[in-house]
């Protein structure tokens, strides 16, 4: 099951970090390859 989930995060980098580390745990329990892992890091670290 997919879920989405809508965000509004501060302009302040603690924010920002807190949950790009979220995300991040919340992948490592799905079936991402560490390649795939790498570009979700790679791709929120960009924006």
């Amino acid at each position: 099951m997919k879920t989405a989930h809508r965000v509004t995060i501060p302009s302040d980098l603690d924010s920002i970090y807190s949950l790009v580390g979220k995300i991040l745990q919340e992948i490592e329990g799905k079936d991402f390859d560490e390649n795939s892992r790498f570009a979700i890091r790679l791709a929120l670290d960009e924006a």
